[in-house]
């Protein structure tokens, strides 16, 4: 942003010419950092398109409590973005996966937030941006501009969960974990999870550590009302989520619902699906 301030009316009369050729200057700046922007903005809208949409809703005994909205990104250097944004807090997820719609990250972002009266101390902004390795997590942090790196040997497959985050989108989590499935294996399929705790040394820092893996087992097909339209899905059972086990699995690999063993209606689910265009390989 370019700012101009006369303090002075009778300065500014005085020197009157060399104000003409500043303001000249000045539009000339401005016309060029306009350009530059309006490219920069075009640039950023080419690198990706947006191919679907919805939200993701708490289902309880028929009734809908709105989660955070979602939108699926095609990138144009391969792999996919998928950006979930809750609208009465200032929180973003970012779920990240490769040209095979495989898991390839994850990232936090909340705040700003207002200061605590009780507690200056804390912080107003962190973001959390990990990213799945062969061999390695990785995760970059940033809490009120203080900036750190962590990384911890990871064995693949698995994903990173954001701890005691209650705000998690619980569906594209579980699409990440999903994306490893192997229906074929009829021992059932094993994803180990890494979480985080606060650096006891560190202010501002975080530490990895491995958390309790999730394993899940194929229980078939079958054809199941999900995402506003009647369609053939897979079935998993998920073990360690406690009472969260049972996943409806599209075509494309979404955890379109996420029910509950005791009661069908109750747990998670995707919905007002919107494809803007084809998308995504087959499940």
């Amino acid at each position: 942003m370019i700012q101009v301030r006369l303090t002075h009316i009778d300065r500014a009369h005085k020197m009157a010419g060399t104000l003409n050729r500043v303001d000249r200057m000045l539009r000339g700046l401005l016309f060029l950092l306009s350009f530059s922007l309006a490219f920069s903005q075009t640039t950023l809208a080419a690198d990706r398109t947006l191919v679907a949409e919805g939200d993701c809703v708490a289902r309880k005994h028929g009734m809908d409590e709105p989660l955070p909205h979602w939108k699926v990104y095609r990138l144009r250097s391969g792999g996919y973005e998928v950006e979930s944004a809750t609208q009465d807090h200032p929180i973003l997820q970012v779920f990240r996966f490769d040209a095979q719609f495989q898991p390839a990250g994850y990232s936090l972002t909340i705040g700003p937030l207002p200061k605590v009266p009780s507690d200056p101390s804390a912080a107003t902004s962190m973001s959390i941006s990990c990213q799945y390795g062969e061999k390695e997590l990785r995760c970059d942090t940033d809490y009120d501009g203080h900036k750190a790196t962590t990384s911890i040997a990871a064995k693949k497959p698995y994903v990173f969960l954001p701890g005691e985050f209650y705000q998690l989108d619980f569906s594209w989590f579980l699409t990440s974990v999903a994306r490893f499935a192997s229906p074929a294996d009829a021992k059932g399929n094993v994803v180990n999870v890494y979480t985080y705790d606060d650096s006891e040394s560190k202010p501002n820092e975080i530490t990895l550590k491995p958390d309790d893996p999730i394993k899940f087992i194929s229980r078939g097909e079958e054809t199941a009302e999900v995402m506003g339209k009647a369609q053939v899905v897979k079935k998993y059972e998920f073990l360690g989520l406690e009472d969260f086990s049972i996943v409806q699995v599209t075509s494309q690999g979404l955890a379109a619902s996420v029910s509950t063993t005791s009661d069908a209606a109750s747990g998670f689910a995707m919905t007002n699906y919107k494809e803007h265009e084809a998308w995504g390989p087959t499940h």
